[in-house]
This record gives C-alpha cells, structure tokens and sequence, in this order.
C-alpha cells in the first residue's frame, strides 16, 4: 500500500518502526483524552510498548490480517487508522481509529475513514466493513453515521474501559452500499 493523500498536508502512510518515538509521544500527550476511550492506552507506558505494537501490527499486515496507517497533518502523527482486523474468507475487516484531541473536530477522521473504506472496496476487494464505537462516545459514533454505515445494533457491556464496562454500537457498510 502506498500513502494515501487526503489533502496536501493530510495523509494516511503505514505504520513503520521509525514511527514508534513521534507515536509515543503523541499517545503520552494525549494520555488522559485517550483512555477514556481506548483501553490499551494504559498498558502503553513506554516507547518499547509502542514499538511492539508496530511490530505486530506490521506482522499482521504482512500475513493479510490487518493494516494500520498513522494519520499524519503536515508530516506530523496525529493519529490512527486501520483495520484492526481483516478476515480474508468472508473478505471483512473492522476499523479502529483515535486521533489526537487538538486536531479533532475539523472533519479530519471522517476523511481518513472515508479515504481507508475507498481502499478496502477498491483495491482489498472487501465485502464488508464495521466500526465499533463505545455507546456513549457520541464523536466516534458520528463518524460511521456520516459515513453512511447501517447501525445494526448495541453489543451490550461488550468492552470494558477504565474498569467499567461498555455497550458498543455496531456499524457495517456493504461494497454493494459503496459508491
């Protein structure tokens, strides 16, 4: 995969090991923001935890399983985007993204989704795509609905974040939906 150019200063590149510092850095500055939401973000205390993390998610991607890309605004990370898990057999993958908080609300994650959705019609041949979303997350919820994805229903208590467990919302979007 190559970059994907949003905007001139806006695109989606591969995760790569020469990424794991920038990425720390910005996960550590948005710490608190971030795990409201997003689990792992506790356990990801230092730069090795994000190396490892590139590493498998790079290992994933050179098995067919996943793919994830940071998000980057003038070269800078800012966030990211993937799919977090690809199953070739019923040619699905689900989406996983988070950006960091100073850059949000600019329609920038909407564009990347859009963006990411295009190349997994387009050029991985999916049938299917979902995003999950945290109930309560009314930012990350809008994304798959302005986006056009079919809200198929509440998976009750199905993750637990910050010790407290929360209903998802599930979203999906067909390739014969894509236009």
């Amino acid at each position: 995969m190559k970059a994907i150019i949003l905007e001139n200063d806006i695109e989606l590149r591969l995760l790569s090991e020469s990424d794991a510092n920038e990425l720390f850095l910005v996960v550590n500055a948005c710490r608190p923001y971030l795990s409201e939401w997003l689990p792992w973000v506790k356990e990801a205390k230092f730069e090795k935890d994000t190396l490892d993390f590139i590493l498998s998610r790079k290992r994933a991607y050179r098995e067919g399983k996943g793919l994830s890309c940071t998000i980057r605004q003038k070269k800078q990370i800012v966030g990211i985007i993937g799919f977090n898990i690809i199953v070739a057999s019923s040619r699905s993958a689900e989406i996983g993204y988070w950006l960091a908080e100073k850059v949000q609300g600019r329609g920038l994650m909407r564009r990347s989704c859009e963006a990411l959705v295009a190349y997994g019609f387009e050029s991985l041949n999916l049938n299917r795509i979902v995003i999950r979303c945290a109930e309560l997350n009314v930012k990350s919820c809008a994304i798959p609905e302005h986006l056009g994805f079919v809200f198929e229903g509440t998976l009750r208590e199905s993750a637990k974040i910050g010790g407290q467990f929360h209903s998802m919302r599930l979203y999906s979007k067909l390739a014969s939906e894509h236009l």
